[in-house]
């Protein structure tokens, strides 16, 4: 019988030579961070010798467009096509003119009853690289977001670009200018406090010289995986929730902490040097956290006028919120996005809840990998409505109608159960207390 199934597929062509590409391995991962935000690698059939040909990194900017998808259908097993065959093998062969497998493939989708729906994300990455193998007839690809073209320019000039304001979202257009690109929506901003500051030396990196504005303000500039440009908080959140628990999605769960420095720390310190317009060496320090640190992160940064403070509080925060790393993986999911906030259910244990920081789909596999950050593990109880922490034991008994039997029975009948939670959320304080402008009715609801 035919029995209901999900396929994982992705489709790729590099435009805007139109050349579309047999994929057999696929990696995409958002990660908000870093920069570029967006990195992929295929490995495809290699393309045709004229194909080869005109992939040319050196000649123009080439990009790779399409969409990994999940489809729901209905996978006929062999009985179930013999039977449709007349019990004849070669009945239904002669049909598709192929093996049974290759008819399996074909009439997957095409009977899907109960209307699960299709997941899809799309994609439009900058390629980067390219190499091609002669030997095992394959062409491998590693792409990024937009990130990459402000991380790979410079002023090509005798004198420093000046772009005339101090307003970091200004500043940030006029950079993307150059790449013809706008940023979308509202961008969030802040001011550098020293004009000099916004002074782009010849050489320097794009990415290099907006960052040492962008990191004091807490702001990013990133591009998303269909090249759209944002200027944002570095944290910022995404909507949608993702669930995993073993019994749904989950494949692995590994929880871990650490304190190397280059990946934890509880303290940084930010070294500036540069020379003023009188010719005069300066140095000036941004720091944060602890005074006596356990792990500090240090950072020189020559040739960059001091902006202000900001940029160590802001790297300590992001760092900080990521002392504690779980990394699920589970059966791909293609709107899990970086930002979104997750509740993880591991095998054993409370639940776990946070946010995303990055998540890569891998093909063949069908399989995602999660990072998460500001993790908080939630008791048994964490069901229960933040409004009740304004119940005092008699609101509770209230609750239950005047019979503790009714309460008692959501802790497993135990009255100690019952006087443990509300010990854990009450405030003491009665209704009265509380009340003022609400009816118990409002209150409830």
């Amino acid at each position: 019988m035919a029995s209901i199934r999900d396929r994982h597929s992705i489709t790729a062509t590099i435009t805007p030579l139109n050349i579309v590409l047999n994929v057999k391995e696929a990696e995409l991962t958002l990660d908000e961070s870093r920069a570029p935000y967006a990195e992929m690698r295929l490995v495809t059939s290699l393309p045709s010798s004229n194909d080869m040909d005109l992939i040319d990194l050196t000649d123009q900017e080439l990009r790779i467009s399409g969409e990994i998808r999940q489809d729901f259908g209905e996978i006929w097993d062999l009985g179930t096509l013999t039977e449709a065959g007349g019990n004849s093998v070669a009945t239904i062969t002669s049909f598709g003119g192929v093996s049974p497998s290759s008819i399996t493939n074909r009439l997957f989708g095409s009977w899907n009853r109960i209307n699960y729906s299709s997941q899809k994300r799309d994609f439009d990455l900058y390629i980067t690289e390219r190499s091609y193998n002669e030997v095992d007839k394959q062409m491998e690809l590693k792409a990024t977001s937009n990130e990459s073209k402000l991380i790979f320019d410079t002023i090509v000039a005798g004198t420093s670009y000046d772009p005339a304001s101090t307003d970091i979202a200004t500043i940030a257009q006029k950079v993307l200018d150059r790449h013809s690109a706008t940023i979308s929506g509202t961008p969030a901003t802040g001011t550098v406090a020293e004009a000099e500051a916004t002074l782009w030396p010849p050489g320097h990196k794009a990415w290099d010289y907006l960052n040492t504005m962008l990191e004091p303000e807490g702001l990013r500039l990133w591009s998303d995986e269909q090249g759209t440009w944002y200027l944002t908080e570095r944290q910022s959140a995404t909507p949608g929730q993702l669930r995993v628990t073993p019994t749904n999605l989950m494949v692995s769960h590994t929880d871990s902490m650490t304190y190397d420095p280059n990946i934890w720390f509880d303290a940084v310190v930010i070294e500036y040097r540069w020379v003023d317009d009188l010719n005069v060496n300066q140095v000036a320090y941004d720091y944060a956290g602890a005074a006596v640190p356990r792990a500090a992160y240090v950072e020189r940064r020559d040739d960059t006028v001091y902006p202000g403070p900001g940029a160590a509080q802001g790297m300590l925060d992001r760092i900080q919120s990521r002392g504690r790393v779980i990394d699920v993986e589970a059966v791909s999911r293609y709107n899990a996005t970086p930002g979104q906030s997750i509740v993880i259910e591991p095998p054993t244990g409370f639940d776990q809840t946070g946010f995303i920081v990055s998540v890569t789909y891998s093909l063949p596999e069908a399989e995602m990998r999660i990072t998460s950050r500001n993790l908080t593990e939630n008791p048994v109880t964490s069901w229960l409505d933040p409004r009740l922490s304004f119940f005092s034991l008699s609101d509770w008994t209230t609750l239950g109608f005047g019979d503790v039997s009714q309460l008692t029975a959501v802790y497993g009948n135990k009255m100690s159960g019952i006087t443990d939670a509300v010990k854990a959320i009450t405030t003491g304080l009665e209704w009265e207390q509380v009340s003022v402008g609400i009816s118990w009715e409002t209150f409830l609801s």
